[in-house]
């Protein structure tokens, strides 16, 4: 896990009130979404792990409105969870919940391959 000396040295401030919250959500949508197993201490792809982890926690704090959208649905690339009104495209966009860095950092440790084998 993500400390909070960690999170603050890797966007270098201090890391905020409610970490604990904002790391427990950021790694439970960043596990609902993995095609494999999360790395683990020693795997190649260990520390971008972290990464993606920070990188949500501070999306989430950046828009907190996302914390509060629960059961509203949301969109991720192509896949989009909802309320199946698709009535206004542009409130499937505001209802993005994964980071586009945090999504492009796991992309990156194929974590979310999505093709055959």
């Amino acid at each position: 896990m993500v400390t909070e000396e960690e999170y603050g040295t890797y966007f270098g401030g201090t890391a905020p009130c409610d970490f604990t919250r904002l790391q427990y959500v950021s790694v439970k949508l960043i596990k609902g979404i993995l095609t494999s197993d999360a790395p683990v201490t020693g795997d190649d792809c260990y520390e971008d792990y972290q990464k993606s982890i920070m990188e949500q926690m501070n999306y989430l704090n950046d828009n907190p409105e996302l914390l509060s959208k629960s059961g509203q649905g949301y969109k991720l690339g192509r896949f989009s969870e909802g309320t199946g009104s698709n009535s206004d495209p542009d409130v499937n966009e505001t209802n993005k919940r994964i980071s586009p860095l945090t999504y492009s950092i796991l992309l990156d440790c194929d974590l979310l391959y999505a093709g055959l084998c």
